[in-house]
């Protein structure tokens, strides 16, 4: 089967990089995400082990849908019975562009379609399942169903109940690592720390943690699952043994270090991190090391009326990296391409996607100084 990976729009080649990296076989970038082949057991294990996805589907297939009558035909050739258990519901949720009907009714074809499916096979549990989501995307005659191999979105890890300020997404946090070419196990700062996601996403990196080792996926439960493959999976990822990295935690908030506390403390990594309040412009603890990756999200001007006020802030910033940070790699959030400058000049524009609906950009740079 294909399975697809959603992530941001504008972060698809980290997502594409990992999922390759964890098949060991290619994956397609696409608009929104990216895709694979694979069986139901290499779905079980992106939902264990993606770091970058938002959700992660499996297609059952593709039918044409220039109207509802054909949209019907196509759905009832499909083999509902690899996902699917007898009387299981399904929850629907029809996307259209350039369809000639609503998607009220092309979720009614799906729902009619599953029970058809399913009706009459012999019931292999005692009750039926949880209902399984399904996913129709009709676009210009051409429908695809897709189904939840996750339950839910995969960036709520469990760790983050605590929050400050405007926290990054976990998957997010992940792939912005990835993408500023941090490596497992090198020393890492997060002095604008917020809740922490940065420093807590690179230690069950450094680790080696499955992000989805306390969650059992629906695709588990599907009838085509093989039996006993999730147990193989899990009793792996428990065997896995990273190495801790050296982590600079910090945020001049008492909040934000309280609720990065609560958080890798939940996370089982608060012993991984360095962790203090501490401003920029003032002197704080001992670096993880010489030199490494320090990565920020600074506030974007939702709440400073004032522009020059925020230009003002991002310069206070950049000359604190600089003099707290010498030598080290820079990897920063920012509205706009002058503000970055305002960081560091010359900074190089990585990404752009939207974080919490606001148009952003991903900057890297070296700072001035440090030990030739």
């Amino acid at each position: 089967m294909e399975i697809f990976a959603a992530i941001t729009p504008g972060l698809e080649g980290a997502l594409a990089e990992e999922l390759a990296a964890l098949a060991g076989r290619p994956a397609r970038q696409v608009p929104g995400g990216a895709c694979l082949e694979g069986s139901l057991e290499d779905a079980a294990g992106l939902v264990l082990w993606a770091r970058t996805p938002a959700h992660l589907r499996v297609r059952l297939g593709a039918v044409p849908a220039r109207s509802t009558q054909q949209l019907a035909a196509g759905l009832r050739a499909l083999d509902w019975s690899q996902v699917l258990h007898p009387g299981q519901r399904v929850t629907v949720r029809a996307t259209l562009r350039g369809a000639r009907f609503r998607a009220d009714a092309a979720e009614a074809q799906v729902r009619r379609a599953a029970e058809a499916a399913t009706r009459g096979r012999r019931l292999s549990h005692r009750r039926p399942p949880p209902p399984q989501a399904v996913h129709l995307r009709v676009v210009d005659g051409l429908a695809t169903v897709s189904l939840d191999a996750a339950d839910g979105p995969l960036h709520k890890r469990g760790y983050r109940r605590a929050t400050a300020g405007a926290p990054i997404r976990e998957n997010l946090a992940a792939a912005l690592l990835l993408a500023a070419g941090w490596v497992p196990g090198a020393p890492l700062a997060d002095p604008m720390c917020g809740a922490g996601t940065f420093s807590i996403e690179a230690a069950w990196m450094s680790r080696d943690r499955a992000p989805g080792l306390d969650h059992r996926p629906p695709v588990c439960r599907w009838p085509g699952f093989p039996d006993g493959a999730w147990r193989a999976l899990l009793a792996e990822a428990r065997r896995a043994e990273g190495v801790p990295a050296p982590i600079y935690t910090a945020d001049r908030n008492p909040g934000a270090v309280r609720a990065t506390r609560e958080n890798a403390r939940r996370a089982g990594v608060l012993g991984d991190l360095a962790l203090e309040r501490a401003d920029l412009t003032r002197p704080a603890g001992p670096l993880p090391g010489p030199k490494g990756l320090v990565i920020v999200n600074p506030p974007y001007g939702a709440r400073i009326a004032d522009r020059r006020r925020l230009h003002g802030l991002y310069r206070v910033l950049g000359r604190g990296l600089a003099a707290r940070f010498p030598g080290w790699r820079l990897a920063a959030l920012a509205p706009e391409k002058a503000l970055a400058g305002r960081l560091l000049p010359r900074m190089e524009e990585l990404l752009t996607f939207k974080n919490g609906g606001i148009p952003v950009g991903f900057y890297v740079g070296e700072l001035p100084g440090g030990a030739q």
